[in-house]
Formats: structure tokens, C-alpha cells, sequence
């Protein structure tokens, strides 16, 4: 198997980038592909009753959110602001009642 291409990695999209540059929470490492210190951690929250698709939810506002919204499932992605590198860190299921 073949290794993949910086390129082929390191493909955020522009809104990706837009949203790491206003809400990403930096992270205590730095990238692990360029090794620059602007990596952060972006959250998303996507349910069928939130008010739009993907909605980026800011730190400690989880609870109110589940409280408004219902069911809806949240993942945090890494985000470098330098080479544009993604990956999905986690995807998570808030306890439903």
C-alpha cells in the first residue's frame, strides 16, 4: 500500500478553515503533519431538530443545547489553520432519556 500525498491529506475546505479561525479551541500539540502550533479543536453538533446543518457548538454550551433541541449527536475535529490537515477525533452521542 502506498502512502498518501500531503495534498491528498491536508484538504479542509474553506468554511472548515473559517470556522477553526473563529471558534477552534487550540490544542496542547502541535500539528502532526506540518508541526505548526496552530492546530485547534473545532465541535459540531448535528441533530434533525437543531436550526441548521453541522451547527459549531462553543465550549460548555452542550447541556443548554440538549435541553432545546433533543436528540443529536456531536463530533470534534482537528483542525491545522496552517496546512489545512483534518481529522475527525471523536463522534459522541449525549445520554438520550
Amino acid at each position: 500500500m502506498g502512502r498518501a500525498s500531503r495534498e491528498e491529506i491536508c484538504d479542509a475546505t474553506d468554511e472548515l478553515i473559517r470556522v477553526a479561525e473563529h471558534f477552534g479551541e487550540l490544542a496542547a500539540m502541535p500539528c502532526p503533519i506540518c508541526g505548526s502550533s496552530k492546530l485547534v479543536y473545532v465541535d459540531f453538533a448535528f441533530g434533525s431538530k437543531l436550526p441548521s446543518s453541522g451547527q459549531v457548538v462553543a465550549e460548555g454550551t452542550l447541556l443548554n443545547l440538549s435541553g432545546r433541541v433533543g436528540d443529536f449527536d456531536t463530533y470534534q475535529v482537528e483542525v491545522c489553520k496552517d496546512c489545512l490537515w483534518n481529522h475527525l477525533v471523536q463522534k459522541q452521542t449525549p445520554n438520550r432519556d
